[in-house]
């Protein structure tokens, strides 16, 4: 159906009063009713006084324009819109028209002013109500398609506004057999806190309902009685309607939020869509009263809807083809009915990498620009746990979560990230090979400094093979909250300024280190007894490195080799170089350092 412009007249009446001084020269004093509305006036006297003209009056404010005319001489004023003049008193005598004065065609003439002028008159200027009529035709939805209409019908803005919203469903089908909150119709304040605010006219409990949830007292559900068919939504004066029947009356509302309507699905606070609807629906049609004042810019603040897959092009004279509406002629030529139309929106193309995991992932393609959810991860890597997506290998890039949103503008790379569980212990035999590779730091899953473990005595054991990059910084062992701020408790091995470098760090700032030559290290031991932690390269006797007594900052860290690895999952200062026979381990509570130097081999 389509819907003309609706004008409707109104009479306002407004008084102008002028007032004339019958002393030298006349003093004119013009003023105006409140709740009036804007009139042009142009006035003018004769004779050797000057002439006036004043614009668009907002009588609103009470404007008082005077003006200066001699004694006995002719007062002329037009006004624009011809008012009808009920009366006109001087000196406190009512003049007679065509006698006293003339007026015609909005032009008043009094030939010999010689008082107090007070003119009544009828403001008969025509005041209209427009509406428009957004028409976004027929769509048929399903998951993950919907329409953010860009309509907040409860905006500051709109929630006194008068609406109509009229839709056909069909072919409605609950998906996957759920049975709960599948939105056709929905403008609601949701997840803000209660009480939730709007209607939405959604599959719920085994039937299509309207809700409409608006104060602290209680919400109101109507069935729709049917699978299928016509069904017209209007707020008229506060009250909302379905079918002509009132549903709810606004105007005990509590505040105005700014969620738009949308069909098809739910959109959370972030805008982001759920609780999609499977249905064919046709002949979508949102109409919106306006005031003369809001008429008058309305084109430049049409809506700009979206949905997926498509890009908004702009409002037609049409459904097919058209003309596009850009100024009020082009509305008004259309009686207020305007279309919405769409063009192909651009795509982007989202790789998955396993980034040392096990499995296949198809590309991922998105349309650009617009918020939607990544796929599910289906790799899997054997003894660790994927914890996300990150844009670079190494994880220091940007993070986004399993199935989680994305918003892109060109084709993009996602590496899997992974994480150890967390174990008690780590063993490997033999040698591996750093080549300074993301998947080459070895995640040991032991975390040392743990809340759970922090006073546990542990042991650790590696042997440095060969050294293939003496890069500053590259870490060869790392159990070090480098990330949580200072002072950084743990413990590092690493290059350093072309030494091997062992330091431990205490929760006070304090620190001990031991630098040996690069080709001097073959084998390292660092034990934690009663924590304190103590360590010894080539055999050599145990020495203090760190007294951990005191720490007051647990951390996640877990031990690392060939590179440090954040709680994250992000690896840096990755190593080159090979190392055998890599250790660690929680020990009992009763050994001793005598023991450890005991079991030292005899040099």
């Amino acid at each position: 159906m389509k819907y003309k412009i609706k004008r409707r007249r109104k009479t306002i009446k407004t008084r102008y009063i002028f007032i004339a001084l019958v002393i030298g020269l006349i003093l004119i004093s013009i003023s105006y009713a409140q709740n009036s509305t804007r009139l042009t006036l142009n006035g003018s006297v004769t004779g050797e006084l000057m002439q006036y003209s004043v614009a668009y009056l907002n009588f609103e404010n009470y404007a008082s324009y005077p003006v200066q005319v001699p004694y006995k001489n002719t007062y002329t004023c037009t006004f624009t819109g011809a008012p009808i003049l009920e009366s006109i008193m001087m000196g406190g005598v009512e003049l007679i028209l065509n006698t006293d004065y003339t007026y015609s065609n909005g032009t008043l003439t009094i030939p010999n002013v010689m008082g107090n002028l007070v003119i009544e008159a009828e403001d008969t200027v025509v005041h209209q109500d427009y509406w428009i009529t957004y028409v976004f035709g027929s769509e048929s939805f399903y998951e993950h398609y919907y329409i953010n209409t860009d309509i907040p019908l409860f905006s500051t803005a709109n929630k006194t506004r008068d609406f109509e919203i009229s839709i056909n469903v069909s072919n409605f089908t609950v998906l996957d057999g759920q049975d709960t909150k599948r939105n056709v119709l929905l403008c609601n304040q949701n997840e803000v806190g209660e009480p939730y605010q709007g209607f939405a006219f959604q599959y719920r409990d085994g039937a299509i309902k309207t809700q409409a949830n608006c104060t602290k007292i209680a919400d109101v559900q109507k069935s729709w009685g049917k699978s299928s068919g016509n069904v017209v939504f209007s707020r008229t004066n506060d009250a909302l309607y379905q079918d002509g029947e009132l549903l709810y009356n606004f105007a005990n509302r509590i505040t105005a939020f700014d969620a738009p309507l949308s069909i098809g699905a739910n959109l959370d606070v972030n805008g982001n869509p759920r609780r999609f609807c499977s249905a064919d629906i046709s002949n979508i049609q949102i109409k919106l009263k306006y005031t003369h004042e809001e008429y008058q810019t309305i084109c430049q603040n049409l809506p700009t809807p979206e949905k997926p897959g498509s890009r908004f092009a702009g409002w037609f004279t049409a459904l097919n083809g058209g003309t596009q509406v850009t100024s009020l002629s082009d509305l008004e030529a259309n009686n207020g009915i305007i279309y919405v139309h769409w063009q192909a929106a651009p795509t982007v193309s989202i790789t998955f990498n396993s980034n040392g995991g096990t499995g296949t992932m198809n590309k991922q393609t998105i349309e650009a620009d617009l918020t939607t959810n990544l796929n599910p991860n289906l790799f899997t890597r054997t003894d660790y746990n994927f914890i996300g997506w990150n844009t670079k290998q190494d994880g220091t890039g940007t993070t986004y979560a399993d199935g989680g949103p994305i918003k892109l503008t060109q084709n993009m790379t996602l590496y899997a990230i992974w994480m150890a569980p967390e174990r008690t212990s780590y063993a490997y035999s033999g040698s591996v090979t750093f080549d300074g590779s993301v998947p080459k730091v070895i995640d040991t899953g032991v975390r040392l400094f743990s809340a759970e473990n922090i006073h546990k005595n542990f042991e650790m054991y590696f042997e440095v093979v060969s050294l293939g990059s003496n890069t500053n910084q590259a870490t060869l062992m790392n159990t070090k909250d480098e990330y949580g701020g200072t002072p950084w408790p743990g413990i590092v091995f690493r290059v350093d300024q072309n030494k091997l470098m062992l330091k431990g760090d205490s929760k006070s700032g304090s620190s001990k280190r031991d630098d040996r030559a690069l080709n001097a290290v073959q084998k390292v031991r660092i034990i934690r007894i009663n924590d304190t932690t103590y360590y010894s390269i080539n055999d050599e006797s145990y020495q203090t490195l760190m007294d951990f007594t005191n720490i007051v900052r647990t951390f996640d860290t877990p031990v690392s080799f060939g590179g440090v690895l954040k709680p994250t999952g992000t690896r840096e200062r990755r190593f080159k170089g090979t190392l055998a026979n890599m250790s660690v381990g929680f020990i009992s509570d009763s050994a001793t350092l005598e023991d450890y130097q005991n079991a030292l081999p005899i040099p």
